[in-house]
């Protein structure tokens, strides 16, 4: 889902412009930018033609938001618990005092797979470019927004 904003440039960067935003009732909920109760800043995709003080419009991809979500809590959990139920699963088929040994090595690969999905997450996902904030246009001063 996309969420369009608009914002103050407050500085432009190399690497991008940044954006104040001011707060709304919606900014409770989205948590993109610092914006909680008070006005928050963005950093966006560079745009072109900009000045400080300019009003824009910014499109907000909220897949982001439910992405790092998933990837820093619910995979690494569900990863664990299918590794811990898989432990249990060959423990109660084998005899001996070795059942605890295999369940400990079932736990740390369940460890081991939730961090990797919380490396992967962060590498390739959420740090692509389609999720970052952009800087649609310019906004007129006695053009509203709907």
């Amino acid at each position: 889902m996309i969420k369009r904003e608009t914002g103050t440039v407050s500085s432009i960067t190399p690497n991008g412009v940044i954006v104040k935003m001011e707060a709304s009732l919606e900014c409770t909920r989205c948590s993109m930018c610092s914006a909680g109760k008070t006005d928050g800043e963005l950093v966006c995709l560079p745009y072109p033609g900009l000045k400080k003080g300019d009003k824009v419009r910014i499109e907000i991809n909220t897949f982001r938001r439910f992405a790092a979500t998933f990837f820093t809590f619910f995979l690494p959990t569900l990863l664990l618990i299918v590794f811990l139920v898989a432990g249990e699963n060959v423990t109660a088929e084998s005899a001996g005092g070795r059942g605890s040994f295999i369940m400990v090595g079932f736990l740390l690969l369940g460890l081991a797979a939730g961090m990797s999905s919380l490396i992967f997450g962060n590498k390739f996902i959420l740090k692509k470019k389609q999720f970052i904030p952009k800087i649609t246009g310019k906004v007129d001063m006695e053009e509203k927004i709907i």
